[in-house]
């Protein structure tokens, strides 16, 4: 995890959601969708080069040291998965280079089956595994 990712709200979820985990609408926080919008943001430390006027949220808060231990251990899981899941698949990317195609293969992590594609447009795979919240991943 990054310092940067330290300093931000333990409630931010991106601002491809309307609200954050606490429920705060981001858009309605900063006074409306206007330009220079994220960069008045309390959620994150980070600023753009264009310094504007942050607002106060009086939900945010940053992750605690158990929090942010528990998150970390929590991206070692996914990580080790996805090299798992990764490794899996490898030899299709070698079997259908410069083709787009699709299938299915079963899981290497559980019961389920995993689905994947590739694009011949650039050669990028994503796969998803039918059961929940065991592997995904897209290029």
């Amino acid at each position: 995890m990054t310092n940067a990712a330290q300093k931000e709200c333990k409630h931010f979820t991106g601002t491809m959601q309307e609200t954050c985990k606490a429920g705060i609408n981001y858009r309605s926080l900063v006074g409306g969708p206007d330009a220079g919008w994220l960069a008045r943001l309390p959620c994150v430390t980070i600023k753009l080069s264009r310094v504007e006027k942050q607002v106060t949220c009086l939900s945010y808060a940053t992750l605690t040291a158990e929090e942010r231990a528990a998150e970390e251990q929590l991206f070692t899981l996914v990580r080790a998965r996805l090299k798992f899941a990764l490794a899996a698949v490898r030899p299709l990317r070698k079997q259908y280079k410069g083709l787009t195609a699709d299938g299915m293969v079963p899981c290497p992590i559980c019961a389920g089956n995993l689905h994947w594609q590739i694009s011949a447009y650039n050669g990028h795979m994503s796969g998803r595994c039918e059961t929940l919240d065991c592997v995904s991943w897209m290029e």
